[in-house]
């Protein structure tokens, strides 16, 4: 919805993507790590680059060869970033998960040093306004890969900034396991206040709704506030919604099946939302590029597990083509 609808209403409604994304990986890496206890650095970041970053260059691959195919006039710059993940395309947040996968340890060193909840996320809103403070004037636009070349430096310093921010949203995951109910509810409340006095003071200053996701590059605080607020009021009806979903037949079954295959399914997507962006009814365009998505990774999961994996004999290269291939 994020990316084929132009309502600001639900541009605005579902902006909360990303960080319930990041949100929820915390929370599963804190699942993880009660299970097995012991960390170890090399094979969690070895993981996270098949699971991640192989995905992403097969698809890629692809990708720019069905537009070579259709002559499709792509830049060498384009192809670059791309795969290196410098990029504001839509294989940036795969950037950001690596570089939280690499911050893992200080994650963890911060999870023991602050034990106190209230602490913990009074420690986050003031990040979050040294952070503001700070890269106040780094909403740059960059009209081209020529001008991004010329101003390499200070793109490759953006890139790196729109993740830090998401290091503390995944840290938040990490512990909210351990939030008790009162906690959630009064941490989102206290970001969505906070989110309500900057939209009103920046509709006095605009004349104007002004969206949160315009502070998402890099995230800044009126677009965490909003999107965190959410995120973690989700969070805590997660249950409830369950129960609803659950008395829906084949709801529960679905929602596992793309869960578990989210990857592959938001790969795929990028590449309906190209061959559907002359389509100028957003409802439309959401369902193709939705159920394309779906369809083409249906096929490829057939592939995998019914043709490709009975075939192949030692077990180490069915694993990893299982991992790689299927979520």
């Amino acid at each position: 919805m994020a990316h084929t609808f132009t309502s600001v209403v639900i541009l605005q409604t579902v902006c909360f993507d990303v960080t319930l994304l990041i949100l929820l990986s915390g929370a599963a890496f804190a699942l993880t790590m009660n299970k097995n206890k012991k960390f170890h650095y090399g094979d969690y970041m070895w993981k996270r680059i098949v699971r991640l970053v192989l995905p992403t260059w097969i698809f890629l691959s692809v990708y720019f060869c069905i537009c070579y195919v259709l002559s499709v006039n792509i830049s060498p710059y384009h192809l670059v970033y791309s795969f290196t993940l410098l990029t504001e395309w839509y294989v940036w947040i795969i950037r950001v998960f690596l570089f939280i996968a690499a911050l893992s340890p200080i994650i963890l060193w911060q999870d023991r040093l602050i034990k106190n909840n209230t602490v913990f996320f009074l420690v986050v809103i003031v990040f979050f306004l040294f952070f503001d403070i700070c890269t106040r004037d780094s909403m740059i636009e960059f009209h081209s890969f020529d001008f991004i070349n010329k101003h390499l430096r200070q793109y490759l310093l953006y890139m790196l900034l729109i993740c830090i921010p998401y290091v503390m949203i995944y840290a938040i995951g990490f512990r909210i396991t351990r939030f008790s109910n009162i906690e959630i509810l009064l941490y989102s409340f206290i970001m969505l206040v906070i989110f309500c006095c900057m939209c009103t003071f920046r509709y006095h200053v605009n004349g104007e709704f002004v969206r949160s996701d315009v502070d998402k590059y890099p995230p800044h605080l009126y677009y965490v506030s909003f999107t965190l607020g959410v995120s973690m009021l989700l969070w805590r009806i997660r249950k409830s919604i369950e129960k609803i979903l659950i008395k829906i037949p084949f709801t529960m079954n679905c929602i596992l099946f793309i869960g578990q295959n989210t990857i592959w399914i938001y790969l795929w997507h990028v590449l309906f939302l190209s061959m559907t962006k002359d389509i100028n009814h957003d409802f439309w365009r959401f369902c193709i590029v939705f159920l394309a998505s779906i369809a083409i990774y249906l096929i490829q999961f057939s592939l995998v597990k019914k043709i490709i994996l009975p075939n192949l004999k030692n077990e180490k290269t069915k694993k990893y083509i299982n991992r790689i291939l299927c979520g």
